[in-house]
């Protein structure tokens, strides 16, 4: 399994439709713009308060923690819990389309479905999205920035 940060639902849908938000690698973008355009993009997207390890072969993550206080914890989300989808959308989708009708509703204050198996039983959860807090949209700012820095320095070296 590789681990991977996740602590606001929409990067999924986001990493479908916007190369620049994968957090694999991938972002083209120069620094300044890619900046620019994760503040823009991730300034008015819901928050669920997950972390998780991600799956590539299965598609789809175990959550290693829930967030004190975050949605996932009132929804009842649970350590351990594998996620499986959002709005019925399996993370193997590739149709942008699809991605972008999902991503379209990752907005604070709506509700959305999410599919999650817990001891083999599979079920959907409804989890109201809220403002990221300042901090966690920092760090996921910072971190892609990071590796964004370090992708372009290793070009330089190139």
């Amino acid at each position: 399994m590789k681990r991977v940060l996740w602590i606001l639902v929409p990067m999924v849908a986001i990493s479908f439709s916007l190369p620049a938000f994968a957090g694999h690698g991938k972002c083209e973008a120069g620094t300044q713009e890619c900046l620019n355009m994760m503040v823009e993009k991730l300034a008015n997207k819901g928050w669920m308060g997950i972390r998780l390890d991600w799956n590539e072969e299965a598609h789809n993550g175990t959550i290693t923690e829930v967030i004190h206080g975050s949605p996932a914890e009132q929804a009842g989300f649970q350590v351990g819990d594998v996620y499986q989808a959002i709005e019925g959308v399996t993370f193997d989708t590739e149709d942008e389309a699809v991605w972008d009708k999902v991503n379209a509703n990752m907005k604070p204050g709506n509700t959305i479905t999410v599919t999650l198996v817990r001891e083999g039983k599979t079920s959907d959860v409804a989890v109201k999205l809220a403002h990221m807090p300042e901090d966690v949209l920092a760090e996921q700012i910072g971190t892609h920035m990071i590796e964004h820095s370090t992708k372009a320095m290793n070009a330089e070296e190139e």
